[in-house]
């Protein structure tokens, strides 16, 4: 019995030493590694995930260690510098992606790691060890007598399993295209089920990654192609439109397959990048054009075309247009011929019947041309944008010459010069036409008949125009254009003809001179105002009106002329007066007329300032009677107040 309790003290020393010989804590990280997802296809690039878990523990921990619990536990069971890199070994995979880092990872963490990686095209169905290695450090001991620890680095490879399966997988063997710019086209993808299992309800989504190339209005589209076997190569076709903004370049696409494999399961396969060049625009281009249309007349117009392709047509139709009333086909503003078959490169010729109305100008007039055409595909398609010019020959021609004029800002003025029939036929009934639509000017007449005009000759025309008060001197631009008949007896017009004229400035229609206009302060003078007619029409009724501010004064303002003819003088008289406090020097005086001019308009003319003149009294006594005649005023009053008082 005493043996047996001792063997029990020693065997509970020995239990105790160890405990008491640690005097800290001890613990360690606890890593485990799997894919997220195991399963790959032969020929598959693709990325597997590797999902690493810390599961750490604590071993021991000495109640007199100097820190908390939590914080002894996550020093030793945290994994820091943790490294994971994949490896192949007999697995039929190229890893891409070197070793991932993830700094710490602490007790209850989880991290991914991803690898790229591409799978064998010949990669036989069947599972295969991937080994994955981790390394990282971790503190393994921390004394409870100094706060020592100890550290160790893990190297640790885990074996996980690869699953590769029976899948179809498609490739894309060939693309072709006969899409154009601005129209629409097919795109055909050759494609081929390169996996090692068929497919089901087998789906097919091309989406464009421009704008400028789309199926409809949509980025993508998708075709059905449903059961496709093993090795089988199938042609997916869609249709595309390439705007007009796109050019004969690579366009990116990206093709996806979505299907049903042989064990019942939806898969989408890889994505695969793919390029679309569309070819050009399809083009035709003005080669030349003919024409005999002259004004007036009907004649015939040749249009010359090339098909550029990239396509030949079928059932072409060429449309020429006319953007002028003006130019016509018959009785349209349009004329339509039809070409047919149109190959590549290939050059046609249509005839139109042509008008040039009489109010056409011998001036380039823009056309349009479009070709309708149905393209390979069998659909119709027009091609717009040609455009091309028709000059029609004059029917008369004119030149003016020797252009003057006499215009002056508020008075009548003429425009006067030359016309010559410089064509090769007579014109009857020639008139000159002044055209105006200027505010301030304004034509008597805007007609200036000058009869029949035999080629070379030539006669004289005069417009009269009125420049208003209200127009600015300087140059001014005029238009003018011959009027006629053709032998029809047919109103015609011809060319503008444009001249530049000065238009003098405004003058005044009266030059005033004065005389006595010089007077003593205090005084009153009669100041006479020679007026004259300096205009070059006859004035009526010239109504006269002086005014002026203190010290001067007018008693007598206003004059009368009844008449004044152009260059006449008549004399005007004013009674003008200056205070007795005037300064002595000069004082201006206004005057202003009105007046009915030729037409009988009654006008006011500006206002003209003249001088008048004070001087100082002769004698220096020009205030005593002044004086005088205020003492006698206060003497009478304060009479007058004492007799009436007395009463």
């Amino acid at each position: 019995m005493q043996y047996t309790r001792a063997l029990a003290l020693t065997v509970a020393v020995l239990l105790v030493v160890p405990g008491l010989s640690v005097a800290g804590a001890q613990g360690n990280p606890n890593l485990s590694a799997s894919f997220a997802d195991n399963r790959v296809t032969p020929g598959e690039e693709t990325t597997l995930t590797v999902n690493v878990v810390n599961d750490g523990e604590v071993d021991t921990i000495d109640s007199n260690i100097d820190a908390t619990y939590a914080t002894v536990r996550s020093r030793l069971t945290t994994a820091r510098g943790v490294t994971v890199s994949m490896g192949e070994a007999d697995a039929p995979i190229d890893v891409e992606t070197n070793s991932q880092t993830f700094g710490s990872l602490q007790d209850g963490a989880s991290a991914p790691a991803k690898f790229d990686v591409t799978v064998s095209e010949n990669a036989k169905p069947g599972t295969y060890e991937v080994p994955v290695h981790v390394e990282y450090t971790s503190t393994t001991y921390i004394s409870a007598v100094d706060g020592n620890h100890k550290q160790r680095t893990v190297n640790r490879t885990y074996d996980l399993t690869l699953r590769v399966r029976d899948a179809a997988r498609f490739e894309v063997v060939d693309v072709e295209s006969n899409a154009r710019v601005g129209a629409t086209g097919t795109v055909t993808l050759e494609m081929k089920n390169v996996g090692t299992d068929p497919a089901n309800d087998t789906q097919v989504t091309l989406t464009s990654k421009n704008s400028d190339l789309t199926f409809g209005t949509s980025s993508s589209a998708s075709r059905y192609v449903g059961s496709w076997e093993q090795g089988e190569t199938r042609d997916v076709e869609y249709r595309i439109s390439a705007t007009p903004s796109a050019s004969a370049q690579q366009y990116a696409f990206e093709v996806a397959t979505t299907f049903e494999t042989s064990d019942g399961e939806t898969m989408t396969g890889e994505t695969q990048a793919l390029s679309v060049v569309p070819r050009a625009e399809q083009q035709f281009v003005l080669v030349g054009t003919e024409s005999n249309v002259a004004v007036d007349d009907t004649g015939t117009l040749n249009v010359t075309l090339r098909n550029d392709g990239p396509i030949s047509v079928r059932d072409a139709t060429v449309t020429i247009s006319s953007e002028n009333s003006d130019i016509t086909f018959g009785k349209s503003a349009s004329s339509s011929r039809y070409v047919g078959s149109w190959e590549a490169g290939e050059t046609r010729s249509v005839q139109l019947e042509t008008t040039a109305s009489g109010d056409a100008e011998p001036n380039n007039y823009a056309l349009n041309a479009q070709i309708s055409y149905e393209d390979e595909e069998g659909d119709q398609e027009t091609a717009t944008g040609l455009s091309l010019g028709l000059r029609p020959e004059p029917e008369r021609e004119f030149v003016a010459s020797d252009l003057s004029s006499t215009l002056r800002v508020g008075e009548e003025g003429t425009l006067k010069g030359t016309i010559t029939n410089t064509g090769d036929t007579t014109a009857d009934s020639v008139a000159v036409v002044l055209d105006t639509n200027t505010q301030n000017i304004n034509p008597l007449e805007t007609e200036s008949a000058v009869g029949d005009l035999e080629p070379g000759e030539a006669a004289d025309f005069e417009f009269e125009i009125e420049i208003s008060d209200a127009a600015e001197a300087g140059a001014r631009q005029f238009t003018l254009h011959t009027e006629y008949r053709n032998s029809e007896n047919e109103a015609r017009r011809g060319d503008d003809i444009v001249t530049r004229q000065d238009v003098a400035p405004k003058k005044d229609e009266f030059a005033l001179e004065t005389s006595n206009a010089t007077f003593e302060k205090g005084s009153t003078s009669v100041v006479s105002i020679d007026v004259t007619n300096t205009g070059n029409e006859t004035l009526t009724n010239i109504g006269a009106e002086m005014f002026a501010d203190d010290p001067i004064s007018v008693s007598d303002s206003e004059g009368f002329i009844n008449r004044l003819e152009p260059g006449e003088t008549e004399t005007v008289k004013f009674t003008v007066s200056a205070a007795g406090s005037a300064t002595p020097k000069s004082y201006p005086v206004s005057v202003d007329f009105q007046y009915d001019d030729s037409d009988g308009d009654t006008l006011l003319s500006d206002t003209y300032r003249l001088p008048v003149t004070v001087t100082e009294r002769e004698g220096g006594s020009g205030n005593l009677p002044i004086i005088v005649g205020l003492v006698a005023i206060l003497v009478v009053g304060v009479g007058g107040y004492w007799y009436y008082s007395r009463q």
